[in-house]
């Protein structure tokens, strides 16, 4: 049984007289109560109450633990309500990477409302197309567009983002419109490039489950232009 239980449920006991009061207090019952009197008694080796159907009488060494276990639960208390808001003060530096027209149309205006709410964290962003490598460069968070590619990373889906199939009437008109996934093999497609020109493809659903279908095409971006 944990010392500062014991010593809570003595403190409260004493105070209030009785152990049928203090059990109102401490949500447990009055046999309870007397266990924990008589396991802080048996461990100390000494008796702290005179018990009797008239009601409860402090011995002298009981009213002396009672003045410094009073003194002893509030430094904890204190001590515990410290610890608990320094842990909530968030602060530090935060080093964020971002796709560079997504970071600023879509993430940098929210540092503004996140400095509010966290003013001792220090903010920097670098918004760019380019794919960074978090740990050597020195960031602690990246938003990106897209699955995500290393297992080291931890990822948080943050919203969904849809995409369509779409091209210029003049295209079409030109080449046809493509009527299933199959039919993209015919067309010049936007395909997407990642470190060194590797063809990722486009991805469907189809019936419930993702498709990835590889697309040609003498136009690529960046996936985190997109």
């Amino acid at each position: 049984m944990g010392r500062y239980v014991e010593l809570q449920s003595f403190v409260q006991v004493a105070q209030k007289g009785s152990f049928a009061a203090a059990s109102l207090s401490e949500g447990v019952t009055p046999a309870i109560l007397g266990r924990r009197l008589d396991s802080l008694e048996k461990r100390l080796g000494v008796k702290l109450m005179h018990r009797s159907t008239r009601g409860l009488t402090l011995t002298a060494t009981g009213e002396q633990l009672l003045e410094r276990a009073k003194q002893l639960l509030l430094e904890f208390d204190d001590l515990e309500a410290a610890i608990c808001n320094s842990a909530s003060l968030v602060k530090g530096s935060l080093q964020i990477s971002a796709p560079a027209a997504f970071g600023r149309v879509h993430v940098a205006p929210h540092a503004l409302e996140f400095q509010r709410r966290f003013p001792n964290v220090n903010l920097a962003f670098n918004l760019t197309d380019s794919v960074v490598d978090l740990v050597s460069e020195g960031y602690d968070l990246s938003i990106r567009i897209g699955e995500v590619r290393d297992p080291n990373y931890i990822a948080v889906k943050l919203s969904p983002n849809r995409r369509v199939v779409c091209g210029t009437p003049a295209y079409f008109a030109r080449h046809g419109k493509p009527h299933t996934l199959e039919d993209l093999a015919n067309h010049n497609c936007l395909a997407f490039t990642l470190q060194g020109g590797q063809q990722r493809g486009w991805t469907f659903m189809k019936e419930g489950r993702l498709v990835a279908m590889k697309v040609s095409g003498n136009l690529a971006c960046n996936d985190g232009e997109l």
